[in-house]
């Protein structure tokens, strides 16, 4: 089993965040951010039959990510010819990638997170060759630390982005581009080119912006759309800890106080995941 089990007896070895369904590959793909990686499974067999046994196919295919991912989330399949393509979030927290956080999981040393994009060689998905080795797989990067020198503020501060109570004074400033836990990361178009764009979601604050391909800087640094999440008291109304509404401030701080201290004081304005719609969708939302 997988993240199965309650309370003291949970057994939350891979932590998976992330099952997406690859159409056209007839694969899945899972994200386990307690492991790092990234998991292809053959999908040829209905889930009832286990694809077990002496002659069975494997239904592990192939796995990437341990030594390269750091307890990403958001797996993506992406549409390419030439491999088995995804997108994730790499959180990139902790020691594995030199990032020290405090008690209350504020970065102490430099974190950063990322959005790869990483291509499988297609022999990952025959059996009958010999496993590819990881440094056959490319990972490119679409978004990290480097790409907004002057993060979403612009002010000059050089902070990616600041939080607030409502007050001149920063409840919290990060910097660089980080989420310690959850976020989200989705490209829209073909990669690297004019007219796409990345939907990112900074899962610890809450923070939703979208930057554009700009072909002058070869970077996803055009950006067009930053949001936040209201902040709410996540123990409920009237409950301790409430706290008053965000106000966007004169100076584009962002609004929204969270809490990462774990002790459920304030009001916090952590989000999973955002998914972009497009123009003309008008299904379910």
């Amino acid at each position: 089993p997988i993240n199965s089990g309650s309370g003291n007896q949970q057994a939350d070895w891979v932590h998976a965040n992330s099952l997406v369904y690859d159409a056209e590959k007839d694969v899945l793909l899972m994200g386990g951010a307690y492991t790092d990686e990234v998991y292809v499974i053959n999908h040829t067999s209905p889930s009832e039959t286990p694809l077990m046994g002496d002659g069975a196919p494997a239904s592990l295919l192939y796995r990437f990510g341990a030594g390269r991912f750091g307890e990403q989330h958001d797996v993506r399949v992406l549409p390419c010819e030439d491999g088995l393509c995804f997108t994730v979030f790499n959180n990139g927290r902790y020691e594995k990638s030199g990032c020290s956080l405090d008690g209350n999981g504020v970065q102490e040393t430099d974190c950063s997170s990322e959005v790869l994009l990483t291509t499988l060689p297609l022999a990952v998905l025959d059996p009958s060759q010999a496993t590819p080795p990881a440094t056959e797989v490319v990972v490119q990067t679409l978004f990290n630390a480097s790409t907004l020198p002057d993060g979403l503020l612009g002010d000059g501060s050089g902070k990616f982005l600041r939080l607030t109570n409502g007050s001149d004074v920063p409840e919290l400033e990060l910097d660089p581009f980080f989420s310690l836990i959850l976020a989200s990361a989705q490209l829209v178009g073909e990669p690297f080119t004019n007219g796409s764009y990345l939907s990112v979601m900074v899962g610890t604050t809450g923070t939703l912006f979208e930057a554009y391909w700009d072909a002058s800087g070869l970077a996803y640094s055009d950006v067009r759309l930053v949001w936040q999440v209201p902040g709410a008291n996540p123990l409920g109304p009237g409950k301790p800890g409430e706290g008053k509404a965000p106000t966007i401030l004169e100076n584009c701080e962002l609004p929204g106080l969270q809490s990462l201290s774990g002790n459920n004081t304030g009001w916090t304005t952590r989000a999973f995941t955002a998914q972009r719609y497009k123009d003309d969708y008008c299904g379910p939302r």
